[in-house]
This record gives C-alpha cells, sequence and structure tokens, in this order.
C-alpha cells in the first residue's frame, strides 16, 4: 500500500491485513504516517536494515518467515509473529 486514499478504500473492505513498503528506494515505498485503521487489520512491512524501534512503530505483524538477523531482535519482536533468527 503507498497511497492514503487507496489505503482507505482498501480498509473499507476489512482485509485481515495490509502491507507496506518502508525500504525507500522501492517505487512502492510508503512515507508518511499510516492512516488510522480499525484494530482487525494488521499492519505489516518490509523492512532493509531498519531499527528495532521503526519497525515496533510502524507494524503489527511480522511474518514468521521474516529475516530478524540478530538474537535481540528477534526476542523483541518474537512476541508480535513467532519470527526465528537467521
Amino acid at each position: 500500500m503507498k497511497y492514503k486514499e487507496n489505503i482507505k478504500q482498501v480498509a473499507a473492505l476489512h482485509p485481515d491485513y495490509l502491507g507496506f513498503i518502508f525500504w525507500e528506494p522501492s517505487k512502492r515505498y510508503f512515507e508518511g504516517v499510516i492512516p488510522e485503521l480499525p484494530k482487525k487489520i494488521k499492519k505489516v512491512g518490509v523492512f532493509v536494515d531498519a531499527s528495532q524501534e521503526e519497525i515496533l512503530q510502524k507494524i503489527d505483524f511480522l511474518p514468521p518467515s521474516a529475516g530478524v538477523r540478530t538474537a535481540p531482535c528477534a526476542r523483541r519482536l518474537r512476541p508480535r509473529s513467532g519470527a526465528a533468527c537467521s
């Protein structure tokens, strides 16, 4: 999801998840604040070399297949996902 109006339109369809790209070089990069979403819609994201704080501020769910590369990061994010360290 990139455009705020599109995010609102898709959210009106009540999906389980909405995905965002938080890697700036991507043409799908989402910049700004994610609009308020119903609590049942989980926010997921793609990050590259992001800090733990940035990840935790922006998303609700980290897929188990996510490549978490450090043990401290994995321990902190695991409650949201079950993600394993790589």
